[in-house]
């Protein structure tokens, strides 16, 4: 009984161990793919514009809706709501009007009211002494 259960074990080991290298090896496939597309070594389409290229279909979503990708990336989003969960995945897009659009598609989905906190580059000098910070030393 015992050595079944051993056999079990290594076999679970093996699996997983087969998994995790077919894991990483579809990973540096598509970091490889991703250096190639950065270094303009992939071939552009044809009759198209000399900047468009054909990616990969196992990185295609059928749907071209913006909601299906983020359902898609995000599944469960509305169950997960700690860091860790969003930390570990992202929606990359090319220009800054997307990234907008994305994160506000995906902020709505968040309950309560949103909140922006600012930041200042520099601060202004005051005038009014009672605004004033002073820089003491203490010990």
């Amino acid at each position: 009984m015992k050595q079944e259960r051993k056999q079990d074990r290594n076999k679970t080991k093996k699996n997983e161990t087969k998994l995790k290298r077919l894991k990483r090896s579809k990973q540096d496939r598509f970091a490889e793919w991703l250096l190639k597309v950065g270094e303009g070594r992939i071939p552009t389409m044809r009759g198209l514009e000399n900047n468009i290229i054909r990616l990969p279909n196992d990185i295609i979503l059928p749907s071209q809706n913006i909601n299906d990708l983020i359902n898609f990336i995000y599944s469960n989003f509305t169950t997960h709501f700690n860091p860790q969960y969003l930390v570990e995945r992202a929606i990359l897009t090319p220009k800054n009007v997307d990234v907008n659009n994305v994160n506000t598609i995906i902020m709505d989905q968040f309950p309560g009211e949103a909140v922006e906190y600012y930041s200042a580059d520099i601060i202004n000098e005051q005038t009014n002494p009672e605004h004033q910070i002073s820089n003491y030393i203490i010990t």
